[in-house]
């Protein structure tokens, strides 16, 4: 039988802090394709718990800006 991570408890709780530096921080801000300020709005939904944001879309962002800061990728 499988199993789901809880990943929205991990970014709300214990990974909030390195998922606010990704989402709201340089990694994020330094790329010219993705607007800062929609990136904020949906984090900020997402920790209101709106149905409508879940884990999975702010994962892909976090992860996106992660892999463009590792590769020194900025537009």
């Amino acid at each position: 039988m499988g199993f789901t991570f809880p990943f929205s408890v991990w970014f709300r709780g214990p990974l909030r802090a390195w998922m606010e530096a990704m989402l709201l921080g340089p990694p994020v801000r330094r790329l010219g394709f993705i607007s800062p300020h929609a990136v904020e709005r949906l984090w900020r939904s997402f920790l209101r718990g709106e149905s409508y944001v879940s884990h999975s879309r702010i994962w892909c962002i976090a992860a996106l800006a992660g892999w463009c800061q590792a590769n020194d990728i900025s537009a």
